[in-house]
């Protein structure tokens, strides 16, 4: 491990975090957007065949394929490069959204979406770990998960105003019209305003340092050690109970609260990204007084046993064991990538990319499972995260056993 850090070093930088915290609500709004959006413009567009699966798997190839690329550039202009760079892409994506939707166009939707998604990868690999990394190394995690708690604020900013964003003056019928892009205009508008901010504000060194070759020896020496394979597995599995309770468990909500979607209050997806935020707060919370990996194991077991609940089927009591789900999985992505890249030095960017496609081989994996088997129970169906929270816990009891190991002055394994 590096050694620790003192605040000190970081006085006189609170504006930065800030910022540097407004990219994550900005993070959640852009991708509930998408959620939101795009399937209503794809349909519009004809979108058929190849083009449709393209654009409904789209994320997580771009996330498999671009993450190391993103992981270099951060590496040789810095963190807050990176974070420019991914902003620009958004600010790009979000305005190509208009002449797709003003021609109807495929090309320029894919353009669209792919250059906004090329933007998320990079502000995932250089803003999470430069939000972790702007103070002590004691409290590493528990701002990264500072962090990641401000995303359901956008998330649910969006959800809000999904009303709004899906009126008939987005879409009439089957004919888009123009009134489609003003939700990506405006998010555009936030985006431009953000990355003018975030290149006039003054950073600590940590945020412009720059490291220049030897990337192919780092990652080489990354993919040997167990525990960013492990933790890449780990993550992989997290992604999928957080497909899984919006996608089964979301159907199982639906149906257990005969929900019809009035409005805001009457979605249960609202609840449940607000069952999400406050788990994510309450991890915050939390992890002052336990350590990462223990509150990592506890909310693993604890989503077990939910899950196994939801499966059991017992009508309202399962389907707050489905909402309870949400609660317990907030926690996973940031302390996930949290315990595995704190201490990594100068090969932070590219074990932050590694674990990030792990990420995205779970969405992966979720879609050939769920092609494999389109009509799979909800019920049965709930059994998929009580196995991959098993895993987790599994995962944080490892790390567990290791951070004890170096507290011991025992260094981690490091190879296969």
């Amino acid at each position: 491990m590096l050694a620790s850090k003192t605040g000190a070093t970081f006085a006189g930088f609170t504006t930065a975090f800030v910022l540097t915290l407004s990219l994550f609500a900005l993070w959640g709004m852009g991708q509930q957007l998408s959620g939101i959006l795009l399937p209503q413009v794809s349909g519009p567009l004809h979108l058929q065949g190849f083009e449709l699966t393209l654009s409904q798997n789209i994320q997580s190839i771009i996330y498999t394929l671009c993450a190391i690329p993103a992981a270099i550039y951060a590496t040789r202009l810095g963190y807050k490069a990176g974070i420019l760079f991914g902003l620009g892409s958004i600010l790009l994506g979000c305005f190509t959204i208009y002449p797709a939707v003003a021609l109807h166009s495929h090309s320029y939707f894919f353009i669209a979406v792919t250059t906004m998604l090329l933007g998320w990868v990079f502000l995932d690999v250089a803003a999470n770990p430069l939000a972790a990394s702007l103070g002590p190394d004691d409290t590493f995690v528990w701002r990264l998960n500072l962090a990641q708690a401000v995303y359901p604020v956008g998330t649910i900013a969006a959800i809000v105003s999904e009303k709004w964003l899906l009126g008939t003056h987005v879409i009439l019928g089957a004919k888009i019209t123009l009134s489609a892009a003003h939700p990506y205009i405006l998010l555009g508008a936030a985006v431009l305003l953000i990355a003018y901010l975030f290149e006039e504000k003054r950073f600590p060194p940590v945020a412009v340092e720059r490291k220049s070759g030897g990337e192919g020896a780092a990652l080489r020496t990354l993919l040997s050690d167990r525990s960013i394979l492990f933790a890449m597995a780990a993550q992989a599995v997290g992604i999928v109970i957080l497909i899984t309770n919006g996608g089964i468990g979301g159907r199982y909500l639906v149906t257990a609260f005969h929900a019809d979607d009035p409005g805001p209050l009457g979605n249960v997806f609202f609840w449940a990204a607000l069952v999400f935020a406050a788990g994510r707060i309450s991890g915050c919370a939390l992890m002052r007084f336990v350590s990462p990996s223990r509150l990592l194991a506890i909310f693993a077991f604890a989503g077990f046993a939910c899950s196994l609940i939801a499966a059991a089927g017992w009508t309202t009591i399962s389907a707050f064991a489905v909402l309870a789900n949400q609660f317990f999985a907030s926690i996973m992505w940031p302390t996930i990538l949290g315990l595995t890249i704190l201490g990594r030095g100068p090969q932070t960017k590219l074990a932050t990319a590694l674990v990030c496609m792990g990420g995205a081989i779970g969405a992966n994996v979720y879609i050939v499972m769920t092609t494999a088997w389109p009509s799979l129970p909800t019920r049965a169906g709930m059994l998929i995260p009580a196995l991959c929270f098993a895993a987790v816990f599994g995962f944080a009891y490892v790390r567990r056993r290791w951070d004890a190991k170096a507290a011991a002055g025992v260094p981690e394994p490091q190879s296969t």
